[in-house]
């Protein structure tokens, strides 16, 4: 009895983590005249007490538990929402229709969005996908370039190699 108490306990435990431990759909982002992915979700940020996540935004699978997919734009190096869908898993693949999120989401605003909630840094990921990992976006490309926001104002870019040097026994850092 005792045992299958604690076999419980640690699945329980162990249950939530199951469910975010896919790796995700990444966001999109049109930078430099380049479409790139990103392992980061700055609509999230937007998200707080004075910003209630609406109902519609719930998982639909394990590979997008955020419920969404968005795309964003750098002009000027301001950062802009251009468009949010429903996860490409969605057999409808739903569009949110922009009037009625602009409307629901950010009130009084014309798309695209500009990000002036986002502080933070995007992560895009550059070159071959040297290690796989399933679990949100915890895989290692040869590259990550960081973008560095301030209220949606790009500040500062680094780029971080991650491929092991020519002629090095490392598989990576």
């Amino acid at each position: 009895m005792r045992n299958s108490m604690k076999v419980l306990l640690l699945a329980l435990l162990l249950l939530p983590s199951l469910a975010f431990g896919t790796a995700q759909m990444p966001d999109g982002l049109l930078y430099e005249g380049k479409k790139e992915s990103i392992f980061s979700t700055p609509l999230e940020d937007y998200f707080s007490a004075n910003n209630n996540r609406p109902a519609w935004l719930t998982m639909t699978n394990t590979a997008c538990w955020r419920g969404y997919v968005a795309e964003w734009e750098i002009r000027d190096e301001r950062l802009f929402l251009t468009k949010v869908t429903r996860d490409d898993f969605d057999p409808k693949k739903e569009e949110i229709i922009v009037d009625d999120i602009s409307e629901r989401l950010f009130p009084k605003q014309k798309w695209p969005i500009e990000a002036t909630w986002f502080t933070g840094v995007i992560r895009v990921p550059e070159g071959k996908q040297l290690e796989y990992v399933h679990m949100g976006f915890e895989s290692v490309y040869e590259k990550d370039k960081f973008l560095h926001f301030e209220k949606g104002v790009l500040v500062k870019v680094v780029v971080k190699n991650n491929a092991p040097a020519p002629g090095s026994k490392a598989s990576r850092p």
